[in-house]
């Protein structure tokens, strides 16, 4: 069985800005989030979605397929489904 794990990662935050990119020992914090998808031992493929060139550039450096997300996925407003549908629809 094929099991696709989605990281969603958009650059815009309310509460913390580029939260993604903030540092945490020595590493961006979306880097915890990379080593963790890679251990999930039930995962077969890992994407990251984001509409943030410098995760998209982390992403592809750790090895992960990665997916443009257009602006109007990338706001407040965007539902998780529809982001995921997107990531679905590119792979």
């Amino acid at each position: 069985m094929n099991t696709l794990g989605v990281i969603l990662a958009r650059s815009g935050s309310l509460g913390l800005k580029d939260k993604h990119l903030r540092m945490l020992l020595g590493e961006p914090v979306i880097a915890y989030t990379f080593e963790h998808a890679r251990s999930a031992r039930l995962l077969t493929r890992i994407v990251v979605s984001s509409d943030c060139p410098k995760i998209l550039a982390l992403a592809a450096k750790a090895g992960f397929a990665t997916i443009h997300r257009p602006d109007e996925l990338a706001g407040n407003d965007a539902s998780v489904q529809s982001v995921l549908l997107h990531a679905m629809h590119e792979i």
